[in-house]
């Protein structure tokens, strides 16, 4: 395995349209997976330890973890499957995911590293059926979907202790994602009958529900400690981010290549994604003051850089492809 750590400063300076304005001080640490064919960062906790998943020359699906501490990348499956997908890490590494069984259904997993097998109550058991677990908080609650044994699809989160409580957003017909912060709060898309919608459920259960302006489809892909949501909306063929306040104002903006990339919101407000410019992949990151700067690994090659996961404290994770077009994960710090 080759780790090259890289710190640079990028002066914010502004740059001919479309490219966005640089970010400033950002140190790169940069890892492999071994016997990876293709490798995702889907989750990074505070130490800036990675959670995700990769594919093998075989065709398998398997987990890894990224300890921010040794630098050392462990792979792991849940014992007897060929499909296992983590996607979420909290501050003590714990992860959480989901993986398939013999008949191709879900079942949620909690690593410790010990295995704990997560079905929520009525999930299904038939092919396409069962449990995704999605994120677990410091506190150790986890929360996602499941599909019951008529592929319908509910919320559920479960608490530290294995309770299991479920949940529906009213007149919808499907819940398809959960979210938890570190307060016990989750948001997240559900179906309506026409489009996708927003939502956000309290501590107390209770769940509101929200649209980004002008129709469409509106996606959430992230909630932060503060019960700030980022997300992204579709209006026609057009797609733009968007943040939501904890008041429930709704701030759209553009991001020139954007394509539904948001992948998360940390504890200050800066909500982070990825886009293209001239067909190379970069970071954006819009700050809470307004302002989006764009980032990309000093490893990238012209193929770039793509984030997949922020942190509550602003650590990123995600892939690039070298000058060869092998792709790498990062941290960025």
């Amino acid at each position: 395995m080759n780790k090259r750590i890289f710190s640079f400063l990028l002066l914010l300076a502004c740059s001919p349209w479309p490219a966005l304005p640089a970010a400033l001080a950002s140190t790169y640490t940069n890892f492999d997976v071994p016997g990876a064919v293709s490798s995702y960062a889907s989750g990074v906790n505070k130490w800036g330890s990675v959670a995700g998943y990769f594919a093998t020359g075989t065709n398998e699906w398997q987990g890894f973890v990224y300890q921010a501490g040794s630098n050392t990348v462990t792979t792991f499956k849940v014992p007897g499957t060929l499909r296992t997908y983590a996607l979420s890490i909290n501050a003590a590494g714990w992860i959480t995911g989901y993986y398939y069984d013999q008949n191709s259904a879900y079942h949620g997993f909690l690593r410790t590293p010990q295995y704990t097998t997560l079905d929520a109550p009525g999930a299904g058991t038939a092919h396409g059926q069962g449990t995704q677990a999605m994120s677990i908080n410091d506190a150790g609650q986890i929360s996602g979907v499941y599909f019951d044994s008529n592929d319908v699809e509910h919320g559920f989160v479960r608490d530290a202790l294995g309770n299991y409580t479920t949940f529906d957003v009213a007149g919808s017909m499907a819940v398809t994602s959960a979210y938890v912060n570190q307060n016990d709060q989750i948001a997240g898309t559900y179906q309506g009958n026409h489009a996708l919608h927003g939502y956000i459920r309290d501590t107390l259960g209770t769940i509101t529900t929200f649209d980004a302006p002008g129709g469409g489809d509106t996606m959430v892909a992230g909630l932060n400690s503060n019960g700030c949501v980022a997300g992204y909306y579709s209006v026609a063929a057009v797609r733009e981010p968007f943040v939501r306040d904890v008041a429930g104002n709704i701030t759209t903006f553009s991001v020139t290549g954007f394509d539904g990339e948001v992948v998360g919101i940390d504890d200050t407000g800066n909500a982070v994604g990825g886009y293209k410019s001239t067909n190379t992949g970069r970071g954006w990151k819009r700050l809470a003051s307004g302002i989006v700067t764009s980032f990309k690994d000093p490893a990238a090659g012209t193929q770039g850089t793509w984030p997949l996961a922020t942190s509550g404290n602003g650590k990123i994770a995600g892939y690039y492809f070298d000058a060869q077009g092998v792709v790498h994960d990062f941290v960025m710090h």
